[in-house]
């Protein structure tokens, strides 16, 4: 387990999430859900926070699938591959569209961000929780 699961404390690098679960990333996904956003710029340090944490995510994931494409016959890299794209991934979606909703329902506006909200819109209008397992599956077989 990840030593403070808060967006404030995020690990340093994406190292840090190289051996994580689902159960070690979700609680940074649940303080942002939580987290009070009263003012613009209590938005825009959640944004950054969310940013953040999803840039972290997904290096530690893109490093596990450049690792297995270097030495495929090793069947801890295959796994530690599979558990990003198709046992966690998948599963943070729905705590991305609950972000994505914060995020439009703040009304918060800014010029660089405006294509950023449309497309949140749209992700969150598409979304059905019943995909989450076919997406994790389909993630599994390619």
């Amino acid at each position: 387990m990840l030593a403070v699961a808060t967006a404030q404390h995020l690990p340093d690098s994406p190292e840090a999430f190289r051996d994580a679960t689902l159960d070690d990333i979700v609680p940074y996904f649940e303080e942002l859900a939580r987290r009070p956003l009263p003012r613009p710029a209590d938005v825009e340090a959640w944004i950054g926070d969310w940013s953040r944490l999803e840039e972290l995510f997904q290096d530690a994931a893109y490093n596990a699938e450049i690792a297995y494409d270097c030495d495929t016959f090793d069947d801890a890299k295959e796994a530690a591959a599979l558990r990003f794209s198709s046992e966690i991934s998948p599963r943070l979606e729905p705590w991305r569209v609950r972000l994505g909703e914060r995020l439009v329902e703040s009304g918060f506006q800014r010029g660089d961000l405006e294509t950023t909200i449309r497309r949140w819109k749209n992700r969150i209008q598409l979304f059905r929780e019943a995909n989450v397992p076919l997406v994790a599956e389909e993630e599994r077989l390619s």
